[in-house]
């Protein structure tokens, strides 16, 4: 864990502390210089009494009271955790009674691009780390996950299929993470303290794994494969577009507090915030390209080429790209398109049927109530075509 550099960070790492407490002997007064810089109106003084201290706690932590060894006969459970700025995780040990002790800890600073994740993403990246760090122990045996991130665990959980509009980097963990066997359960946030504290103070130095880097647009070019523009295009049509750039300012700046204060045009896309993703200069939902305006015709052009009808071309576009309005304008594609016009179903002819006229006067008659009047019911003789007018109050 670095030095905290203000309040708030020092917080989060006396989190982890007190987390631990029952095995440092005299915590609170041990830490009570610390606690003094928390008070609401104390001003920040990080001296070298402070650092000491620092260091003693994280000997505490990282002590033979604290840390256990790995066993191979114990369960082991894995806690993980996301925020804006970086990932925590936890490797844990199950005695007998239930209680739990750590194995080890490990965090690290999100990149410039991984900020600019998703909330989804960034807590499936947090748990793609923890499971690659610890790799050594979780390989080969079944282990327990435990997220604070509900979605996730409907996601990764046992026996799921991904859903075909997932996000690229969704895909691709996924795969990454079924040649592990473990168990995903939903923990609540404040008992996943320990990993929520060390993604608020990650290690600065940690590495991204080239790997993970060069697979980041195998998934996005699969896609774009398909479609009638090229990632060059993509990219310099969607900075000039109005709509998408104002939404990348969003995704790297924040999204504003109050909906007023969101055009009508980029509210679509805040109802999305959490799905929308900003990867290798291309805006994504849920996995689906965001195309701009100017190329949104050849989208819906090469749509359109495949398999007719309005559900057809709309089935395809839900796998590929997104923008707002789409299943209307494809709806309006078609209706001004003269070959689906002409190819569009009918309904089936059904014949015509005629009555038999009848061998004498009255042994047929034809019933109806005759408009505008509520009341009067018409008898017609198909014989004789004679009519019977009845006022019928009950009707």
């Amino acid at each position: 864990m670095p030095v905290p550099k203000n309040t708030q960070e020092l917080r989060s790492f006396l989190g982890v502390v007190n987390y631990y407490a029952r095995f440092i002997p005299r915590l609170q007064p041990l830490c009570a210089p610390l606690y003094e810089l928390t008070k609401t109106g104390s001003k920040w003084s990080w001296g070298k009494q402070h650092e000491q201290l620092l260091d003693q706690l994280r000997r505490c932590l990282s002590s033979s009271d604290t840390l256990v060894h790995y066993d191979e006969n114990l369960p082991l459970v894995l806690y993980t955790d996301a925020c804006d700025c970086g990932l925590g995780a936890v490797l844990r040990r199950t005695f007998n009674a239930g209680t739990e002790k750590p194995i080890a800890f490990a965090s690290r600073l999100l990149t410039d691009v991984e900020r600019r994740y998703s909330t989804v993403d960034k807590e499936a990246l947090g748990i793609v780390f923890g499971i690659t760090k610890f790799a050594q122990y979780l390989y080969g045996r079944r282990f327990t996950l435990k997220t604070d991130h509900k979605p996730l665990e409907r996601i990764f959980g046992d026996h799921r299929e991904l859903p075909k509009v997932s996000t690229n980097r969704l895909s691709r963990w996924a795969l990454i993470l079924r040649t592990y066997e473990y168990t995903v359960e939903y923990v609540a946030g404040n008992r996943n303290t320990p990993a929520d504290s060390l993604s608020r103070l990650p290690v600065y130095n940690a590495d991204v794994t080239p790997t993970e880097l060069k697979r980041s647009g195998q998934l996005l070019n699969i896609r774009l494969a398909d479609l009638p523009v090229t990632k060059q295009q993509l990219r310099q049509h969607s900075l000039k577009d109005a709509q998408i750039s104002d939404v990348v300012k969003y995704l790297e700046r924040g999204w504003p507090c109050r909906r007023n204060d969101i055009r009508e045009e980029i509210r679509p896309f805040a109802e999305r915030r959490e799905e929308l993703s900003y990867e290798d200069r291309i805006l994504l939902w849920q996995g689906r390209i965001v195309i701009p305006k100017v190329l949104r015709p050849a989208v819906l052009q090469m749509i359109h080429d495949r398999p007719p009808g309005i559900c057809a071309m709309k089935s395809i576009a839900r796998f590929y790209v997104w923008w707002p309005g789409l299943d209307s304008d494809i709806e309006r594609y078609v209706r001004n398109c003269s070959g689906c016009r002409e190819n569009q179903p009918r309904p089936p002819e059904v014949p015509l049927f005629s009555w038999n006229m009848p061998s004498e006067p009255w042994a047929r008659l034809h019933d109806d109530f005759a408009g505008p009047f509520k009341n009067l019911l018409c008898n017609t003789d198909r014989s004789s075509r004679n009519h019977l007018l009845m006022n019928s109050k009950k009707c």
